[in-house]
């Protein structure tokens, strides 16, 4: 199907009347302009919590719950939203002391950072079954240095494995690798990385990159995210508009991308080419500065012009769920406090945001509370932000 579905085609079955214009995206030649955001209506609060579900639908065959009625999702509790849109880290070994937190403060979802040699899979369900929407539960799994369940056996970088091995057989590899992950009731891997690599292979990336050829990364990136679907986790796309060629590592300062022109023609082919393909999946987007769209503003994963305008608009991906990188690293942190940086990248298209300091989480939910009072983040924006969690749940708005 036309990649203007979004994620309304990567989850299959389409709830009656909420399909994504099925218009062609505009030619990528045209300006880019982020839409303006509307104010903030007041929501009623909800008597009732919402009903048990123990288990999440498989990525492979989750339809979208994209609410026919807009007053599904508005009539849920503000701050019940103000939670699922949070996924903070937490630690294998640690699950019992954040469960409290998770349910107390409704959080949508939690970032696996750490998974002990005896732990065991009905730890993690107790977890995500805490309450009665179940926690979305992610965990970095590239491959090479950048994998948490290396106790499952251990993947070889993105490089080695293009330097080494055939799609085909990368994509077996995973498939083995991801039905033992799934096992451990694992929702979400943040993976595949789709950034063009620096020519010769170099750039801040380094090894976590398929190549330096954008048609490299595809062939690999789709054989990758295709294997996790067939176990029924969803795969997502990193690091949105592209980090591979950018000046320097998000995580120790700003990062600068090239000129938008050129992320067109390289780095946002791969993007383009697998989130079009009509399957399951997601996108991260990096902390970047963007030249010709970010000029003067914050980084990518809280620009509008990034998320609305190039990623939703012009590229027409309108409903895809989108999660930030990590809004601990320097990029972000050294000039935007989390709750602050929550709200922006909120307000900008992010449907779900990343964090390492689950003590922060109180913080999170009241900031988006209260820029929901004072609309620096509209209440339509928070719903189509939940709608799409809810989505890749598997669970419809409107039977909460």
């Amino acid at each position: 199907m036309g990649r203007a579905a979004g994620w309304l085609v990567v989850f299959g079955a389409v709830a009656a009347g909420c399909a994504g214009s099925s218009a062609s995206p505009p030619p990528l030649t045209t300006a880019i302009s982020a839409p303006p955001l509307s104010v903030a209506a007041s929501q009623p609060p909800l008597s009732s919590r919402p009903p048990s579900a123990s288990t999440l639908a498989p990525a492979s065959s989750i339809a979208s719950t994209v609410a026919t009625e807009p007053e599904c999702v508005q009539r849920l509790p503000v701050t019940w939203k103000a939670g699922q849109v949070l996924m903070p880290a937490v630690f294998g070994d640690q699950l019992d002391s954040v469960r409290e937190p998770i349910v107390s403060l409704q959080i949508g979802g939690a970032m696996l950072l750490s998974w002990p040699a005896d732990a065991t899979a009905e730890e993690l369900r107790v977890l995500k079954e805490a309450q009665p929407v179940p926690v979305l539960i992610a965990v970095d799994e590239e491959g090479g240095t950048v994998q948490r369940r290396r106790s499952l056996g251990r993947l070889p970088s993105a490089r080695q494995m293009a330097a080494t091995m055939s799609p085909e057989a990368v994509g077996e590899l995973i498939r083995q690798h991801a039905e033992a992950v799934r096992s451990l009731g694992i929702d979400v891997v943040f993976a595949p990385v789709l950034d063009v690599a620096m020519p010769g292979g170099g750039g801040p990336i380094g090894s976590r990159t398929f190549g330096d050829q954008p048609e490299v990364v595809v062939s690999y990136g789709g054989a990758v995210a295709e294997a996790w679907r067939d176990a029924g986790i969803i795969a997502v796309f990193k690091h949105f508009p592209g980090h591979g060629r950018a000046s320097a590592d998000s995580h120790t300062g700003a990062s600068s991308t090239p000129p938008l022109a050129e992320l067109l023609a390289v780095d946002l082919v791969p993007f383009v080419e697998l989130l079009g393909d009509g399957e399951p999946g997601a996108v991260m987007v990096g902390h970047l500065d963007v030249p010709g769209l970010t000029d003067g503003g914050p980084p990518s994963s809280m620009s509008a012009a990034v998320i609305e305008g190039l990623l939703r608009d012009r590229l027409g991906f309108a409903d895809t769920l989108v999660f930030t990188d990590d809004l601990a690293m320097t990029a972000v942190a050294a000039t935007y406090p989390a709750p602050q940086a929550a709200v922006l990248s909120l307000a900008a298209g992010a449907d779900m945001v990343v964090y390492t300091d689950f003590a922060r989480s109180a913080e999170m939910v009241d900031a988006i509370v209260a820029a929901l009072a004072d609309s620096s983040l509209t209440a339509s924006r928070l719903d189509r932000a939940v709608e799409h969690i809810l989505a890749a749940k598997g669970v419809d708005p409107c039977e909460i």
